[in-house]
């Protein structure tokens, strides 16, 4: 599940996808491609994930708190003091702070101008106490940017059980955000359209869609939603 999720956030931005996809009749019970699209180019969500942290990298900057690896941090951050990386996984090379976001006070308060936690609220058992912990890290007039996904393939493990635990729409981000994130300036968006998310379950790769495809925005089928948070400091 691990080296999944790494393939998923370290993909390299290719510029198309090996196996041109042939859409054919969308009446099938499997996928075009495995999972998420990983494995034909860039995964649909992880388009739209990538261009919101980008639209707010000045936000990346000081010390900064990413999750599973410094990959968004090192691509997108202004001013970057040092990257720590947050897992669980003693067997993550990159990671510097071993803690488990869902266990309340697991952080260090006030220790980090910038937290990237894209693809881990869905996986974690408690949600409120994940989101409540990651804020109370956040330092004055720092942001919290998170992801979490509308649409997708559920991840398994090896041995086939689920991982993930949470779907969630723009609306209940805003709500989880807007309650354990007091003292917070909140903005959520939601990202994609009805294409883009049967792309992403047929296991579609982003750059087998137009830009046009992508890019245009139903609010009534979000592939993604992502918020950001920044907490208000002294007036």
């Amino acid at each position: 599940m691990k080296e999944r999720a790494r393939a998923w956030r370290n993909r390299p931005l290719v510029s198309r996808a090996a196996h041109p996809v042939r859409w054919g009749s969308l009446r099938r019970l499997a996928p075009i491609g495995a999972g998420s699209g990983a494995q034909r180019g860039m995964p649909i969500d992880r388009y739209y994930v990538d261009r919101f942290v980008q639209q707010r990298a000045g936000l990346v900057r000081g010390r900064v708190l990413e999750a599973e690896t410094p990959e968004l941090a090192r691509r997108y951050g202004r001013d970057v003091e040092r990257v720590d990386v947050l897992d669980v996984d003693a067997y993550n090379d990159d990671a510097t702070l071993l803690a488990d976001l869902g266990d309340a006070g697991s952080l260090p308060e006030a220790a980090f101008d910038c937290e990237l936690l894209v693809g881990v609220l869905e996986r974690v058992t408690n949600l409120d106490v994940a989101v409540s912990n990651a804020w109370r890290s956040v330092a004055l007039g720092g942001a919290l940017l998170v992801s979490v996904p509308t649409v997708r393939a559920v991840d398994r493990t090896d041995a086939g059980r689920g991982v993930d635990t949470w779907r969630m729409l723009p609306a209940g981000l805003q709500a989880i955000l807007e309650l354990r994130c007091p003292d917070g300036d909140v903005e959520v968006e939601g990202f994609g359209n009805v294409l883009a998310a049967t792309a992403l379950l047929m296991g579609v790769a982003a750059e087998e869609l137009r830009p046009s495809e992508l890019d245009h925005h139903d609010p009534e089928h979000p592939v993604v939603a992502c918020g950001c948070v920044v907490k208000r400091g002294p007036v």
